[in-house]
């Protein structure tokens, strides 16, 4: 489920290249190449994750032009279906940033391309269920399994 438009909107424009980290890159070409492109991890050899798996070929093809597919030949590549692509999972993670931080007593906060997911780390229980409550009082509230929360304990420097 993408982000409304009038959400994404409220987020501002793309991020200049020359800020841009990995997320950026990685929403980027989730917005151009084939496939639903969702990111990528090591795991006994290179795995790419597709909303699409159909468009596998296509989607390699396109990553490896773009040196995404770290040097590995695209037949050797693995690919894995996940339900969101990186562009909806990053939008939907910088929304929320922007309505959970300051009061949810959130201690770590992650896109998980491997789960498919945004990964939410508070304190306590308390923390766990302060965070979704506002979750569900979001308009519009995150779709199903899109969040993951876990009990992580204080923060560690």
């Amino acid at each position: 489920m993408e982000l409304p438009a009038a959400q994404r909107d409220s987020l501002g424009g793309p991020v200049p290249e020359s800020r841009a980290t990995s997320d950026d890159r990685w929403a980027a070409a989730a917005r151009e190449l084939p496939g639903g492109f969702a990111g990528e991890m090591l795991e006994g050899g290179l795995v790419v994750f597709l909303v699409d798996t159909t468009q596998r070929d296509a989607a390699l093809a396109a990553l490896a032009a773009r040196g995404g597919l770290e040097g590995m030949d695209p037949k050797r590549v693995r690919v894995r279906k996940v339900r969101w692509n990186f562009a909806q999972l990053y939008d939907w993670y910088r929304y929320l940033g922007l309505h959970v931080w300051s009061a949810s007593g959130l201690v770590t906060s992650d896109i998980d391309e491997a789960q498919n997911s945004i990964t939410y780390g508070v304190k306590d229980e308390s923390g766990r269920r302060r965070l979704e409550r506002l979750l569900a009082e979001l308009r519009p509230p995150p779709p199903c399994f899109l969040v993951a929360i876990e009990v992580v304990g204080e923060f560690q420097r």
